[in-house]
């Protein structure tokens, strides 16, 4: 797979170094033109290693600028994405330590060398977009609004329903924004077992708190455009 700084004008590879993972990680960085004056939001793309992913967020970008910060996670993807031990997914668990890891060390990075609004998205697609739902369960504060296309719920159901449950009433989530989007034709069993009852929890317990939309869009599992849909709603909601 090509990288995405290979494909795409703009684009450019940074490394950094993380104390809490041990680990250097790859980001892949776009800006707005005159994005130093601070004025764009930024959007934190899982999975922005992968050249389709890249370039679905630069379209979905296009008429609402922002800084990019595309997180390549194809290295071990189940460790960062799912916050339990499932038993098909090797290596899965440790979702916890790379939120703080994107909250501790990711975050105040790109606030030092990237001038924004101060307004953050994240979103992930399948087992990212089950990243992406834990870490508004998790620490909603961290970001503005969340993003997540066909969350692979099945990963750690009895996890995130917990974290619903828990979540009830705090006032942390309050004026939070939540798309969540899964295909017409969605096959993948993680997502199409769980998501209905998910969302009807998610409705019945956070409904009152969370400015939340959640939808079946054309297509099959992480639909095309769920980015798109999703920044255009977190950018009315509220209003």
């Amino acid at each position: 797979m090509e990288r995405p700084d290979r494909l795409f004008k703009g684009v450019v590879k940074k490394t950094i170094s993380s104390t809490i993972l041990n680990e250097q990680r790859t980001l892949y960085i776009h800006c707005p033109k005159n994005y130093q004056q601070g004025k764009f939001p930024v959007l934190f793309m899982l999975d922005a290693g992968i050249g389709f992913v890249y370039g679905q967020s630069l379209k979905a970008t296009r008429q609402m600028p922002h800084i990019i910060i595309g997180i390549d996670t194809k290295r071990n993807r189940n460790r960062d994405m799912i916050p339990t031990v499932s038993p098909r997914q090797p290596g899965s668990g440790a979702a916890e330590t790379f939120l703080r890891f994107i909250r501790e060390e990711l975050i105040p990075y790109v606030d030092r060398h990237y001038p924004n609004n101060g307004t953050r998205t994240l979103c992930g697609g399948s087992a990212s977009g089950l990243f992406t739902l834990y870490a508004l369960l998790k620490s909603p504060d961290s970001f503005t609004a969340y993003i997540s296309g066909s969350p692979a719920i099945g990963y750690s159901v009895d996890k995130m329903g917990q974290l619903v449950r828990d979540a009830a009433g705090k006032c942390q989530l309050r004026g939070k924004k939540l798309f969540l989007a899964y295909g017409d034709k969605e096959r993948f069993p993680p997502t199409i077992r769980f998501i209905p009852d998910f969302a009807d929890l998610m409705k019945k317990r956070l409904g009152d708190q969370l400015l939340m939309r959640i939808t079946r869009l054309p297509g099959r599992h992480v639909p095309i455009g769920f980015l798109k849909r999703g920044l255009e709603f977190a950018s009315k909601a509220g209003e």
